[in-house]
């Protein structure tokens, strides 16, 4: 729960940022972004990409089948989200309907869901070696002191057998 929690708060800041272009960027932090070059494709590629890394987490890398391909779910919805918001741009006098953000969007969404995935799959490897409980064999080697089977015992004693 903690996770959405997360994804919640970082999509009601992007909400944020999209009211504020809405009405001519007239915040303070908006104004000093004025002399950044290309800050418009910054912005998509690094606040949605950031937004799918964050849903790809929450959502536990949850992936739809597609012709025998894995498409993460937080890639489909954190796109379908940028293709509306783009689109609606087009009836707002204060914004512009640009493809190139939706290529931004795209970019951002794939390369940091991708590095993510990367991260947790490589850490999780490395991870499971010591967190992981062992297997219940009915033996008791495998309890704490105190009697109580946790996994940070159970990595130490991991560690033993595997160092």
């Amino acid at each position: 729960m903690k996770r959405f929690l997360l994804v919640g708060g970082f999509f009601a800041f992007i909400l944020f940022v999209i009211l504020e272009a809405n009405n001519h960027g007239t915040n303070s932090v908006f104004q000093s972004l004025v002399e950044i070059p290309h800050k418009d494709k910054i912005g998509h590629f690094s606040l949605h990409g950031l937004l799918g890394l964050l849903l790809d987490y929450a959502l536990l890398g949850k992936d739809y089948k597609w012709k025998s391909r894995n498409i993460p779910v937080a890639l489909i919805w954190v796109m379908s989200f940028a293709i509306v918001e783009e689109i609606s741009q087009y009836w707002i006098p204060s914004r512009n309907c640009d493809y190139k953000d939706a290529i931004a969007d795209l970019l951002g969404v794939a390369i940091l869901s991708w590095a993510g995935a990367f991260y947790t799959s490589e850490s999780s490897q490395l991870l499971t070696l010591f967190i992981s409980p062992p297997k219940k064999s009915g033996r008791t080697e495998n309890k704490c002191r105190n009697g109580r089977e946790e996994w940070f015992c159970c990595a130490f004693q991991r560690v033993k057998t595997v160092g």
